[in-house]
């Protein structure tokens, strides 16, 4: 069922306050509605192109309705001819009426995109408590990375006061793959696929969840480093191995893992999916 049907002017509003109009004014949401269908879609192959059926779910609607209003307005931005009015923004319609400043309009702008990556954050939140979405390509798709989740920024940063949120996680977005991939080699290829898969579907132990917290602490310290110009910090400074190594049996992956044998002295057997044959001594 496309929810875009069931949006009215008030049901817009409600998401978007700043496009609020007086009662018989239609101007804004009419302009809109073309936008709302568009939205959907997109959001539909983010999230849910090959789980469709879970767009209909009850627990997921308000969400998705909140992400199609406000991401719809977001995008219908540029087109619109703005003025600030009593509540908020309107339709120039009248030769009465001046246009909003560039300003204003950018830091709109600004703000509707932070809030449609919030919408965003919420979905992702529910949908990793469903079942099927977390192995599924879209799941995979959206949470690829332990440093996954706009929400995340306002927790870990960094955060330059000088742009705006959207802008600040297009940063993180920039610079993440560097440090995740020192986080990887800290922890184990395995256990490394282990955590992420279990991120996805809900399922992480306490012990994953204070592996994962400092790897997000280490992931978001090294970004402010990098786009500082400072070298990182050697991830073995942070003490996450340290931190394994003393649960390393409530953490099976890792303990399995081909670095763990490799720190302990363990003899490596080869399995069949290896692409290289390790010869040991």
């Amino acid at each position: 069922m496309d929810v875009t049907k069931e949006i009215t002017k008030e049901i817009f509003e409600q998401y978007v306050p700043a496009a609020k109009m007086p009662e018989r004014n239609t101007s804004v949401f009419n302009r809109m509605v073309p936008y709302f269908s568009r939205s959907y879609q997109h959001l539909q192959d983010l999230l849910f192109k090959d789980i469709p059926t879970l767009m209909d779910a009850d627990d997921l609607k308000n969400a998705i309705l909140q992400f199609v209003c406000i991401h719809a307005f977001f995008r219908a931005i540029p087109s619109l001819d703005l003025v600030l009015t009593g509540t908020g923004f309107g339709v120039v319609s009248t030769n009465d009426t001046a246009p909003a400043s560039q300003t204003r309009v950018k830091a709109l702008r600004d703000e509707m995109e932070w809030q449609s990556l919030m919408s965003i954050s919420a979905l992702l939140a529910a949908l990793v408590k469903t079942d099927k979405w977390g192995d599924s390509v879209a799941g995979k798709n959206a949470i690829r990375s332990l440093y996954y989740d706009p929400c995340q920024i306002n927790e870990y940063g960094p955060i330059d006061r000088n742009l705006s949120m959207a802008e600040n996680w297009r940063r993180v977005c920039q610079y993440r793959a560097t440090a995740e991939q020192m986080v990887r080699r800290e922890i184990s290829q395995e256990y490394y696929d282990a955590l992420l898969c279990r991120l996805r579907t809900g399922k992480m132990t306490n012990a994953d969840i204070g592996i994962y917290q400092s790897a997000v602490n280490y992931i978001a310290r090294s970004i402010g480093d990098m786009e500082s110009g400072k070298p990182c910090m050697v991830p073995a400074q942070w003490e996450l191995r340290d931190y394994m190594e003393r649960y390393a049996d409530m953490l099976p992956e890792y303990k399995q893992s081909k670095l763990y044998a490799s720190i302990h002295g363990d003899r490596y057997e080869n399995q069949p999916e290896d692409p290289t044959f390790f010869f040991v001594n």
